[in-house]
């Protein structure tokens, strides 16, 4: 079974919303996809950072939005769904729209001005904000094997770039990207929560048009036009991330959280830095340290302390 064929056809039925008791704990192909996203994420900092100096960020973000219509668009005619919203709920995808465009765009501005390294620690709080409110908001269970996982894998991420976060670097820029992860947070929730009414792929869909708007508009009124330049390195970049990021990562992330537990998947999350660090190792050809080296177990014991709480979950009266 495939993840399209795995997504519930149900989300637009007029018999009622599905039920958060659809959702199903972690299984080979959720963590399959989760892993596949992390590993083209992990080179998504770096990725915008070399593109400083030739894009401003907010426009950066409508360029890369542009770019992923196709891949969303096509991913999305072989779901079931396809494109279809009813009209009660078209209200919802301006607001994803707007989510979308300013999650993407502080990421992009904190990390322009910062350091990529620094800005793949901040991104990834998101599992600490999707946890609490996916208990409070959606009712997911959340087990103590998951929580404890959670703080595994968030202390293998500190392990990994504890010599980074000592380096230095702007303090505004690491707090716009921290807010960048909290509204990631705060997005992947509200998603889960609309899943109910809406396909996943149908959502994505028809809210990057809507981001697109937003980012031109912002880069028009906030950013200077003089900034705009394109050398080959950033046509790269900006494709990356447009393809690999926007279109098959946010794809891909969408249709697991139409399928499984919010809190779980976002704790696979934590893998990010863990292929960040360790594509920059192998590229470099930089000696592999004993804090990589425990940063990754403590990241592989957490996604394994994930995965493996399946006790049953409680139907929401």
């Amino acid at each position: 079974m495939t993840l399209l064929e795995a997504t519930p056809t149900k989300s637009t039925s007029e018999s009622g919303p599905v039920s958060f008791s659809k959702s199903r704990p972690l299984d080979a192909l959720a963590i399959a996809g989760a892993i596949l996203c992390c590993a083209l994420w992990g080179g998504n900092a770096v990725a915008v950072k070399a593109v400083v100096g030739d894009v401003p960020p907010i426009g950066l973000a409508g360029i890369r939005f542009c770019i992923s219509i196709p891949v969303i668009g096509w991913i999305a005619s072989r779901t079931p769904n396809k494109f279809k919203i009813q009209r009660k709920h078209w209200w919802l995808v301006p607001i994803h729209g707007l989510f979308l465009a300013a999650q993407v765009s502080t990421f992009n501005w904190g990390t322009s001005h910062g350091q990529a390294g620094r800005s793949s620690v901040f991104i990834n709080v998101h599992p600490l904000v999707v946890t609490p409110l996916s208990v409070w908001i959606l009712h997911e269970h959340v087990g103590w094997k998951a929580l404890t996982g959670l703080a595994s894998a968030f202390s293998g991420v500190i392990v990994l770039v504890a010599g980074r976060l000592m380096a230095g670097g702007d303090p505004k820029a690491d707090v716009i990207v921290f807010c960048s992860g909290c509204l990631f947070g705060i997005q992947s929730v509200f998603q889960k929560w609309c899943y109910r009414k809406v396909a996943p792929a149908s959502l994505l869909f028809w809210q990057t048009p809507i981001a697109i708007l937003i980012c031109f508009l912002g880069t028009t009124v906030f950013e200077s036009q003089e900034e705009w330049k394109v050398s080959q390195s950033a046509v790269l970049a900006i494709m990356y991330q447009g393809l690999a990021v926007s279109g098959v990562c946010f794809s891909v992330w969408s249709l697991l959280l139409g399928r499984y537990e919010a809190a779980s998947l976002a704790a696979l999350g934590f893998m990010t830095p863990l292929f960040g660090i360790s594509l920059g190792t192998w590229i470099h050809a930089e000696p592999v340290t004993s804090s990589l080296i425990l940063g990754a177990a403590l990241i592989g014991f957490g996604v394994y302390l994930t995965a493996i709480d399946k006790r049953k979950r409680k139907v929401p009266a």
